[in-house]
């Protein structure tokens, strides 16, 4: 029977199924028809043509990819590709994340200026970052869950420009309730016996007619705590915590892995958002200790920087990072939703659901036992269908096959049933589906009829993905490996958040040398050597694609970090003793025959002998001239002259500054390099649905284990001050404070050495059990059947 006739003989075969009720030729074949339209037809007839057009339209819609550039209906093709891509969209959020961690820096360079003003201790000026870190937490996991479904460019931009108003408040706090530096009376002439003409600097020289009076008189002359502007900075804090959510954290990351093809070149945008963003804590400490030489008031005044009254315009920078961050934050708001179509995205996550092992997974492996099951159910089943077909009038031959053996391809457990119990030769229909019946009424092959999905509402959608919450944090927790860097982030976390506060404090105290001086060297040293580890990173990540490649980067970094940071106990500095303080490290000093220094206040200065004095008044100055205090009649030697000036003398360990700055900057480019690696990780091994919240969760445990660290390391670091000013150290004992920083940095790196190390034994593992099944694959299939 020719084609032609075939056709024929089909179109027949589909009129009689839908045979009118008063044909009583074939009852039997009109039984069929009304099964197959009760199971099948009607069904379809519910979904009306109108909803499918629609639903086509959408998909269709989904499929598009708007590249044009604007906010709302203001956009625009006239850039092209040139300003819509990963390239342009990594600078972007490089220097919008620059400006906002910058603020972290004025903390960590403007500390001691912030707990003069307050008078607060190291501990109370931690609350500073722990609350900042309690904003991001309340949001962050919640945040991943739901924000990959938002416009993310448009999210970015928005919340950078929201903290640029925020960043303000600083300076209004200010103007409202200004801080003023003590102002210094030049001496008129010399035997002065008021010191009240003497201005501030009467608090801190000998009184040769002490009385009671007087001595009230200065312990009532407190400065302001401003509690009330401490507390106002605290909630601004809180809520930069919470926009920092949304801008610097998972969604860049999120976007760029959404929209890159070849997921192997991850790296290289990485790198260039890393690159810009590593530098903000150099340049913002670079322009920090710029600013610390800028008096708080911004009026000219006669006290130095080295001064222990001098404090600095920190509130300056908080105005000039915010208005940098909304500018650099406003281009964000004009990259389109995407930059490639979904099927394109899938089909690029579905290469690299990254297993990343050089070869199958193990469930494709499983999965693929699994489907040459079910092949042999099917030939059976084909073979069984062949002797129906044989009875059908000469149909052309079709591809058959059950719907319900294919749906079940993914579960292993029904594929070994006895024969008896396995799918039957006309299981039930999985609707909805087309029965296409022979003249005989024997039912031939079903077909499968495309249906379009409706479109889900903004609250369905919002459902699920709320039910689907706790679903999403037992898939990530239940891998090993990502178990594993949640370990490796919380060791970190604790002390690097914990001391980066009182890092810059403790190489200015050591070294006795200015902040400004500190913020310059370690800044150049620093920025280059995160430049240089970060892009050396990106090219080896852009090279290697497997886990394994990411570790051993990961590793190596580690066990250079471990071999350099021993040498900061070498090259460190002794601690000067101090006349009129007590401990270890001061010198007795008798000052009742002259005058009564019991309530003098705490401001240690170098006298002209090359000796330190707790202040002006053990060192029995009688006058002052500008900041210098002169006259002073009880210095060691006092033929080398009878001044002094505030502020340590100078040591003879500045070459072993120069050595810390470049080991700094050497460790700046080894660390930086386990970055990249472990950013990818993340990516690549948690299922591509939960790579946002993976992030977010990944982040959410660095923070929240880093909530105590600044209390906590304020503690132990305020256990080391030598001299307190009311709440203020103002001398740490150096020898102390280095060898808790460094052995402490020594044990962390090797903590996190040691679990990278239990991830490589676990990848090697997975890769022998994989290889294992291969070659037991391999053998069933050249086995003859």
């Amino acid at each position: 029977m020719s084609q032609k006739e075939n056709d024929n003989v089909i179109n027949e075969v589909h009129k009689q199924e839908r045979v009118p009720e008063n044909n009583e030729d074939e009852p039997e074949l009109k039984s069929h028809a009304n099964e197959g339209q009760n199971s099948g037809t009607q069904l379809t007839d519910k979904i009306s043509n109108s909803e499918q057009e629609k639903d086509v339209n959408n998909e269709l819609e989904e499929e598009k990819v708007d590249l044009s550039c604007g906010i709302w209906k203001f956009r625009t093709n006239a850039f092209g590709t040139c300003f819509a891509n990963l390239y342009v969209f990594a600078t972007f959020v490089g220097l919008s994340a620059l400006f906002s961690e910058m603020i972290r820096s004025i903390i960590h360079v403007q500390l001691t200026s912030i707990e003069k003003q307050f008078n607060i201790d190291n501990s109370k000026a931690g609350l500073l970052d722990v609350v900042t870190r309690a904003g991001y937490l309340s949001t962050i996991l919640f945040g991943g869950h739901f924000a990959k479904k938002a416009h993310i460019p448009i999210v970015i931009g928005l919340s950078g420009i929201f903290q640029a108003f925020l960043l303000s408040t600083p300076a209004f706090l200010q103007f409202a309730l200004p801080y003023e530096l003590p102002v210094l009376t030049p001496s008129v002439h010399s035997n002065i016996t008021n010191t009240t003409s003497f201005g501030d600097n009467a608090k801190y020289m000998c009184d040769f007619n002490a009385t009671n009076s007087t001595t009230k008189q200065r312990t009532e002359n407190l400065e302001p705590t401003h509690q009330v502007a401490f507390v106002v900075l605290l909630v601004m804090q809180t809520i930069k915590g919470v926009s920092d959510t949304f801008h610097a954290s998972f969604l860049p990351v999120l976007y760029m892995d959404d929209n890159i093809l070849d997921k192997g070149k991850m790296g290289i945008f990485l790198g260039i958002q890393h690159v810009i963003t590593d530098l903000a804590s150099p340049i913002g400490k670079e322009i920090n200790g710029l600013m610390t030489e800028i008096p708080i008031d911004l009026k000219k005044t006669q006290l130095d920087p080295k001064d222990g009254r001098f404090v600095a315009a920190w509130w300056l920078a908080f105005l000039v990072f915010g208005v940098g961050l909304g500018i650099a934050s406003f281009p964000l708001l004009l990259f389109p939703r995407k930059l490639i179509s979904k099927s394109k995205q899938k089909e690029a996550l579905d290469k690299a659901v990254v297993s990343y092992v050089g070869g199958q997974v193990l469930d494709e492996i499983v999965e693929k036992e699994a489907d040459d099951k079910v092949e042999e159910i099917e030939l059976e089943v084909s073979d069984r269908k062949e002797s129906i077909k044989s009875e059908v009038v000469n149909m052309p031959p079709r591809k058959y096959s059950i719907n319900v053996v294919s749906s079940r391809k993914s579960s292993v457990a029904s594929v070994y049933q006895s024969s008896s119990r396995r799918p039957s030769m006309f299981p039930p229909l999985v609707p909805p589906t087309e029965r296409k019946v022979s003249i005989a009424g024997d039912l031939v092959f079903e077909q499968p009829i495309k249906v379009h999905a409706p479109v889900k509402t903004k609250t369905e959608e919002f459902k699920e993905m709320l039910i689907d919450f706790p679903k999403a944090i037992f898939r990530l927790l239940r891998n090993p490996a990502y178990d594993l860097l949640l370990l490796d982030i919380v060791i970190m976390s604790v002390p690097f958040s914990g001391l980066s506060l009182f890092r810059s404090v403790y190489t200015a105290n050591e070294y006795n040398v200015p902040m400004s001086t500190v913020t310059l060297t370690s800044g150049i040293s620093t920025a280059l050597g995160h430049i240089v580890g970060t892009s050396i990173s990106s090219y080896l990540t852009s090279k290697v694609n497997t886990r394994m490649g990411y570790v051993y980067i990961i590793m190596s970094s580690y066990i250079l970090t471990c071999a350099i940071t021993p040498l900061y106990i070498i090259f460190g500095c002794d601690n000067q003793m101090v006349h009129g303080a007590k401990g270890e490290f001061g010198i007795p000093v008798n000052t009742s025959s002259l005058c009564d220094c019991t309530n003098s206040k705490v401001l240690i200065s170098c006298g002209d002998d090359g000796h330190n004095y707790l202040n002006p008044c053990v060192a029995g100055c009688q006058d002052v001239d500008g900041k210098t205090f002169t006259d002073c009649r009880l210095l060691t030697n006092s033929s080398l002259g009878t001044n002094v000036n505030p502020g340590l003398c100078a040591s003879d360990c500045y070459t072993n500054f120069i050595i810390y700055t470049f080991l700094s900057g050497l460790q700046s480019v080894v660390i930086p390099m386990a970055m990249i690696p472990r950013r990818l990780l993340v990516l690549r091994i948690v299922d591509p649905r939960d790579r946002g919240f993976a992030t977010s969760m990944f982040m959410f445990f660095f923070s929240f284990m880093a909530i105590p660290s600044p209390n906590l390391f304020g503690k132990v670091i305020d256990g080391t001050c030598l001299v307190w000013d009311g709440r203020f150290c103002a001398l740490y004992d150096r020898d102390k404070i280095r060898y808790f920083l460094s052995g402490l940095d020594v044990g962390v790196y090797g903590l996190v050495l040691i679990t990278f190390f239990v991830m490589f034994v676990f990848f090697k593992w997975e890769e022998r059990k994989l290889k294992r099944l291969q070659q037991r694959h391999s053998v069933e299939e050249s086995s003859p059947t």
